[in-house]
């Protein structure tokens, strides 16, 4: 993967349209890029503290909790998968 935060030129590329179509793609869903992005961070951390907070659930003999709902429609989810890779 790149070094570097994610552009939106990067991201329209890997899903084949222009950054303007997946701007007008995200606000006819009611989302920006930044926004995206700043979701896909949260969702990292969020990744790794229910990482942290599984194992010692499992350790105690909680089992496991799931904390994320859908994130909307599929570009949605597929951007914030993608943002959250690179």
């Amino acid at each position: 993967m790149s070094e570097g935060p994610v552009t939106i030129a990067m991201a329209a590329s890997a899903f084949g349209m222009s950054p303007r179509t997946l701007q007008r793609s995200l606000s006819s869903e009611g989302w920006t890029f930044n926004t995206l992005v700043e979701r896909a961070r949260l969702r990292r951390e969020a990744d790794d503290n229910e990482v942290r907070t599984a194992a010692v659930s499992f350790a105690v003999g909680l089992g496991v909790s799931v904390l994320f709902e859908g994130e909307g429609s599929l570009l949605v989810a597929a951007l914030i998968s993608f943002v959250g890779l690179v």
